[in-house]
């Protein structure tokens, strides 16, 4: 039992170090190259606007 211990906690350190790793490239992906769903948001705030 002693053994396996080590080997879960390396799997869910890996685990959500990738989660996390994937979340900041999808943050700075969308600041870089901002989504149509962003787009679309803003054009309908300026209709409103208008």
């Amino acid at each position: 039992m002693p053994q396996m211990m080590p080997m879960n906690w390396i799997l869910i350190f890996f685990i959500l170090t990738s989660i996390n790793l994937l979340m900041l490239i999808n943050f700075y992906y969308n600041k870089k190259h901002s989504p149509p769903l962003i787009k679309q948001k803003n054009y309908q705030v300026n209709k409103w606007k208008w």
